[in-house]
């Protein structure tokens, strides 16, 4: 799969598992590959009701550093999707 396909799936996976997130809350969650921490991804709800990711995890001195806003529309369901950063190769 594509990672820049990948991303997006895996952040609305997340955010799908996850129980809803108030206002202006705030969620980390680590990142572990083989056992050992490698990085962290940090949920937050904006005060306008867009949800931001930020995700960072090092795999042998690669890994992607990314931000991501999420916009949700009627029923909690993403309308938008913005992502910056840096993909898993750099």
């Amino acid at each position: 799969m594509n990672l820049r396909i990948a991303v997006p799936v895996i952040v609305l996976l997340v955010l799908a598992m996850d129980s809803p997130l108030q206002a202006g809350e705030t969620r980390v969650h680590t990142i572990m590959l083989t056992g050992n921490v490698s990085g962290e991804q940090v949920v937050e709800t904006l005060e306008d009701g867009r949800v931001r990711i930020v995700r960072a995890f090092n795999d042998r001195g690669r890994g992607p550093d990314t931000t991501t806003i999420v916009r949700l529309g009627a029923g909690g369901l993403p309308v938008a999707i913005e992502i910056e950063g840096v993909d898993y190769m750099k």
